[in-house]
């Protein structure tokens, strides 16, 4: 923070790492749904993020005793006090639109049912998840608030035995069941299921792969290998829903962000109030990356590699003691971050 012009505009002075937690502890947290409130209205100028959500949770931990919390692992495989934030963001630009924080000994399932509640209460219309925050309860739940939904579903020996086990490999494996993914070819079918459609989809890629893994170390290959289930119950077309559940992966840039740029793994603070501050702040710096992401795709420039080539732009300050007089001189900038802040809307002059 010392390296901008933060201080100079809001005219204080150099602030500690502690204070800053402290500021934002002392937001109501009705006042930070109104910051949501302003965000979501510039976001919505570009992208309609109540159309379509995809939601996740990860974890992160802290290194105080504050949170009465027991140690757990986490997807690190160390165990530690952990925290966990649910995040939704829009599909297209991976906007966010709400962030939640949960102990870190509650699963991703129970999680859901809070979220499911606060996407309806937000009036978003659809969301979209991965399999681990999905149960047969999760979805009757979805189902009698209305929500449409695309998810990932976990193999289970039911699934297995009334869909997967009964398929013809050589039936799906077609031209007219093919679908066109970014990386890959996958194959489809779709079946009734609950109040929804239950789409397999069969990658020959993944099974030859996991094939070849099995048979180095000696082991049969199980009749469900290569095969993956998608649940949705919108109008889209199993093509459609097939391909907005792989190219949901903007959350996991989102989380990647948070956690690395970003810093939310791991959070140095002992605190209650300042891991929750840490949070806040990690959440809104994702905003203020998402939407540069957004204005930099035109110069195909990600904000990350935007910031680290601006850190190398910087003013001087000189003084004349003996006349007295002071004044600021502005390192001309590189053709790239001309571009880079033309692209963001910054008026810049020598």
């Amino acid at each position: 923070m010392e390296y901008t012009e933060i201080p100079e505009v809001l005219k204080i002075d150099k602030p500690s790492t502690k204070f800053l937690y402290e500021s934002l502890t002392e937001i109501p947290e009705g006042e930070f749904i109104n910051i949501d409130k302003n965000m979501h209205a510039i976001f919505n100028q570009i992208e309609d993020i109540k159309d379509v959500a995809v939601i996740d949770v990860t974890d992160t931990y802290f290194e105080g005793k504050s949170l009465d919390v027991k140690k757990r692992k986490g997807k690190d495989g160390k165990f530690r006090r952990l925290v966990q934030i649910g995040l939704a963001t829009s599909f297209n630009n991976g906007f966010p639109i709400f962030h939640k924080q949960y102990q870190g000994n509650l699963s991703g399932v129970h999680i859901l049912k809070d979220m499911c509640l606060e996407v309806k209460e937000m009036g978003l219309n659809s969301v979209i998840m991965d399999r681990g925050m999905m149960s047969l309860e999760n979805l009757k739940l979805i189902s009698s608030l209305e929500l449409s939904l695309i998810a990932g579903l976990r193999k289970n020996n039911k699934l297995i035995e009334n869909f997967i086990s009964k398929l013809d490999k050589e039936e799906i494996y077609s031209l007219k069941n093919m679908v066109r993914l970014k990386n890959t070819k996958v194959f489809i079918k779709t079946f009734d299921y609950l109040n929804g459609k239950l789409i397999l989809v069969y990658n020959p890629s993944i099974e030859l792969i996991k094939k070849n893994h099995n048979f180095e170390k000696g082991l049969d290959s199980p009749k469900d290998l290569g095969f993956s289930l998608i649940f949705h119950n919108t109008n889209y077309s199993p093509e459609e829903v097939v391909k907005k559940y792989y190219e949901k992966e903007i959350i996991e840039r989102a989380f990647k962000q948070m956690k690395g740029i970003l810093n939310l793994r791991p959070i140095r603070v002992w605190l209650t109030d300042h891991v929750e501050g840490h949070i806040k702040i990690c959440y809104l710096a994702y905003a203020i990356l998402s939407l540069m992401n957004y204005k930099l795709k035109k110069i195909k420039v990600s904000a990350t590699d935007a910031l680290e080539s601006l850190k190398y732009g910087y003013k001087v300050r000189l003084f004349d003691k003996t006349n007295n007089f002071e004044w600021n001189l502005i390192v001309p900038l590189k053709p790239k971050q001309k571009n880079i802040m033309s692209a963001l809307g910054v008026v810049y002059k020598n």
